[in-house]
């Protein structure tokens, strides 16, 4: 059974237990523009302990009344209807439960996520969202001001849509977020930081980041200003995630422990910077590559590019990598037991300087990665 077949099957046995149900949100818009979707979203009049008499669920959220229904190995965050009032800190509303689905598509945020569709895939689209979606429009439900005040994520929302979609932003919306653009600066660092992430790696990114510095947005956001504005004047496309961050922080890494990025991330970012400011020449060899391995090595490139107006050598970074006879450490024919089992040494210590000795000697090509051929040269040097 497909993950579809089995949403359809879902909304068919709560149909059978008396209540409305329909899919809502992204897979809508996805399933219309013929966008392969895994995040189907339902919403129905039935509250959470009714669905959970029908299925067996997850509370995933109970106290906004939703709840994950898991069916045939599939997953279906479920959600009765709602309205969203008295919203506090331009972000966090008070919701309650609506009567109808009408009053659930109102509350969203824009005509494209504001439809719903029914089991025989009919579409009920009351704020236009089929000719927006149509016309490549990003258009908020009802008077952008007011929704924008709402709530201010809508705003970067707004960007991602663009950036993800390839569409542009209505003009009185746009003219909305200049107006509200300054609200930007309640969001917290982490939302602010996830939702540039996924700008960042949309297929038209620089849609959205272009939004974010012509509706003034991007002065409010604090950490990540410096990067946005490069990717404008150095006119960037396809940076990854961590080049952006890499760009951003630059000037200011400190600020890092702010904000939860991954740690991984957050290392090679924090590496590469680094690296970059001790690496002004934007000179690579094969030992340079081979202690800080491919990937730093093109983030430290790709900085001293953007930021140091360096060469770009990123095909030599490639060129030098390919052809390292090893790539780390493992790959070496020898370790530290075959060196004591061939000399005698008074001080194991040294095991390491000698390693290290054989790794440079077999990476510059001076001594093939074999191991009697390394044994007979340590037997005869040390």
């Amino acid at each position: 059974m497909t993950y579809i077949d089995a949403a359809i099957e879902v909304l068919k046995l709560i149909h059978m237990n008396g209540y409305e149900a329909y899919f809502v949100g992204g897979f809508v818009r996805d399933y219309i523009l013929d966008v392969e979707s895994n995040d189907i979203d339902i919403a129905t009049n039935a509250l959470p302990e009714q669905i959970s008499n029908i299925f067996k669920v997850v509370n995933s959220g109970i106290k906004y009344n939703c709840v994950t229904i898991k069916y045939e190995g599939y997953s279906f965050e479920t959600t009765t209807y709602r309205l969203e009032e008295e919203y506090h800190d331009n972000r966090h509303p008070i919701y309650k439960v609506a009567s109808t689905l009408s009053l659930d598509l109102k509350r969203r945020d824009f005509t494209v996520n504001a439809m719903a569709m029914d089991v025989d895939f009919q579409v009920i689209d009351l704020y236009n969202g089929l000719s927006d979606l149509k016309n490549g429009i990003i258009r908020t439900v009802n008077e952008p001001t007011k929704r924008f005040t709402e709530d201010a994520l809508r705003m970067l929302r707004a960007a991602y849509f663009s950036a993800k979609l390839g569409f542009k932003i209505e003009t009185e919306t746009l003219k909305a977020m200049r107006k509200c653009s300054y609200l930007i600066q309640n969001l917290s660092n982490d939302r602010i930081c996830w939702e540039l992430e996924k700008i960042i790696n949309s297929k038209h990114a620089r849609m959205g980041i272009d939004y974010l510095i012509e509706t003034n947005i991007a002065p409010y956001l604090l950490y990540f200003k410096k990067g946005i504005y490069l990717i404008s004047e150095k006119d960037l496309h396809n940076l990854s995630w961590t080049e952006f961050l890499a760009l951003s922080f630059y000037d200011s890494i400190v600020n890092l422990k702010d904000i939860h990025i991954k740690s991984e991330v957050l290392n090679n970012v924090t590496t590469a910077i680094q690296l970059a400011k001790g690496n002004l020449k934007n000179k690579y060899d094969s030992i340079y590559i081979f202690e800080n391995g491919l990937e730093i090595c093109k983030l430290v490139n790709k900085i001293n590019v953007v930021i140091n107006n360096l060469k770009d050598n990123s095909e030599i970074i490639e060129e030098i990598y390919l052809d390292l006879p090893i790539k780390s450490m493992s790959d070496l024919a020898i370790k530290g037991q075959d060196i004591l089992d061939t000399i005698d040494l008074k001080e194991h210590k040294i095991i390491g300087r000698i390693l290290v000795d054989i790794r440079n000697l077999v990476i510059n090509k001076k001594l093939q990665n074999e191991k009697e051929t390394i044994l007979k040269y340590i037997r005869k040097h040390y």
